[in-house]
């Protein structure tokens, strides 16, 4: 037994006959055979705080793939360690992997730019095949990239670093490259010297207007863009390009222009600095897209496609809008349809509404959204999600006050002709509520499923009128398979 507190360190058995070992202990110490040969080992795997790692590779004649990840091991102990290794791959051994990482062991264990620098030369000039560093900085740091000209895969988790300088020489080999919670100063060049690059995840430099990725061999790309007050343009010119993960917070004078014929799954993700005005006084607080896997009508889409229905798992995109009530901040009106036209995928089938009314009326937003041409004719199923709760303090709208209007909007019509499903979430009820619940089936002549979910935190006194008043609108529309929950509860109505 082990006391608590008490250091441990694992000592490598001596495997006279193995000719492979993978061995991973985490951040605890891994002591190698202190004498006796491994004839036979020719493929090691190892990862921890590795001890004498020259001494041990002295002692395996007929080694030649090495995978190592330092975790934990002090910086004047990496540096031995990686002078050993170059001293073993000038004899022939491949290094197909180098990991460094510092943990959070017995408080911060970090370096600095000029010992971070010193490492990362040593491993340039082994150039394995995958690198991976992972360190936190105090202050911010900058440094130079180097070239590594063999190595396919490089990953670094380095907060607050920049890569100021690149290097002259091409990274012929590489794959992917992944880069987080550090900047790069000039991306265009460094994806132009990567004429191989099939995979690039990255954090945009804070100080760069423009985020250009411009490659003719990209097929995933990560990228994301977190300052709002700089970055104006993204462009992106990508062939072969079949995945891309975009985060962005800015505000609506971002331009967008992506050229991607090949485009076939996009998570897009776009936080609003200022709050932009949609209809009136609403505003959008963030716009999501996610290309999502269709279960045949199981995900909450009815598929009436014979060609979707053949396939065992199309593709859908899934348009999320969270929005919010402003009437406490007014942000500058947006021009909504140019939004959505600067994603790239517009043939969405699937929309989410996150709507935190604050008391307000929600239908006429709602009319003003169904009525645009991009959303009518494009959305098969709808989901709405209102607030899980009340917040303290937020009342009931005013009389009389603009949320109301058009006041009309009870007697309009439009015609949802693909809309074949809809669920609504936390939903309380009253006039408003079921104004808007009756008018969903008047303007979705095709619905074939309705699901509203009543919020398990409504008023005791307005539980039961709610679901009464629920349940009888179900009853009129028979031809709909229409269910009801009630705190986890699901009750069938008449018409199901």
């Amino acid at each position: 037994m082990v006391k608590p507190g008490r250091p441990v360190t694992i000592v490598l058995p001596c495997f006279r006959r193995a000719t492979s070992i993978e061995l991973d202990t985490c951040f605890l110490p891994i002591k190698l055979p202190p004498a006796g040969e491994l004839p036979a080992l020719e493929m090691l795997s190892i990862s921890g705080n590795i001890v004498d790692l020259g001494a041990f590779l002295n002692r395996c004649p007929r080694l030649r793939v090495l995978r190592v990840t330092f975790r934990g091991v002090k910086p004047g102990t990496l540096e031995l360690a990686i002078a050993a290794l170059q001293a073993a791959a000038a004899l022939g051994l491949v290094v197909s992997r180098i990991g460094i990482k510092f943990d959070y062991i017995d408080g911060r264990q970090n370096i600095d730019g000029a010992c971070f620098a010193s490492l990362l030369g040593a491993v340039a000039t082994l150039s394995p095949l995958e690198f991976f560093f992972e360190n936190g900085f105090r202050e911010w740091t900058e440094a130079d990239m180097l070239c590594f000209p063999h190595t396919t895969s490089i990953e670094m988790n380095l907060y607050r670093l920049r890569f100021k300088q690149l290097p002259a020489g091409e990274f012929s080999a590489l794959e992917r490259l992944s880069l987080s919670g550090c900047t790069l100063v000039n991306l265009v060049t460094m994806v132009s010297r990567c004429p191989r690059l099939r995979v690039l995840k990255v954090i945009a430099d804070k100080f760069a207007r423009d985020v250009t990725i411009h490659s003719a061999s990209l097929q995933e790309l990560q990228i994301c863009v977190t300052e709002r007050s700089w970055c104006r343009r993204i462009d992106i010119r990508t062939p072969l390009l079949k995945q891309l993960n975009l985060n962005v917070h800015g505000n609506t004078a971002l331009t967008v222009s992506i050229m991607a014929p090949l485009l076939e799954q996009v998570s897009w993700r776009w936080e609003y600095a200022e709050l932009p005005l949609m209809f009136g006084f609403w505003s959008l607080r963030m716009m999501k897209l996610v290309t999502a896997e269709s279960n045949n009508g199981k995900d909450g889409v009815l598929n009436n496609d014979t060609q979707d229905a053949c396939s065992p798992h199309p593709h859908i995109n899934v348009l999320s809008l969270h929005v919010v009530h402003a009437s406490y901040r007014l942000g500058a009106a947006m021009n909504f349809v140019a939004e959505i036209e600067k994603i790239p995928v517009t043939n969405f089938s699937v929309l989410e509404l996150h709507i935190s009314q604050r008391g307000h009326v929600y239908g006429p937003f709602l009319l003003r959204l169904f009525g645009m041409h991009h959303i009518r004719t494009a959305i098969r199923s709808l989901k709405v999600i209102l607030p899980w709760h009340e917040i303290s303090g937020i009342q009931g709208c005013l009389e009389n006050f603009p949320c109301d209007e058009p006041t009309n909007w009870r007697s309009q019509n439009i015609s949802l002709d693909n809309l074949a499903e809809v669920e609504i979430d936390n939903f309380r009820g009253g006039d408003r509520g079921t104004d808007f619940l009756t008018l969903i089936f008047k303007w979705a002549p095709m619905l074939k499923r309705m699901t509203v979910r009543i919020s398990p935190q409504i008023e005791q006194d307005k539980f039961k009128a709610c679901a009464m008043d629920t349940h009888n609108i179900f009853s009129v529309y028979h031809s709909v398979n229409c269910s009801l929950f009630i705190q986890h509860t699901s009750i069938p109505s008449p018409c199901s």
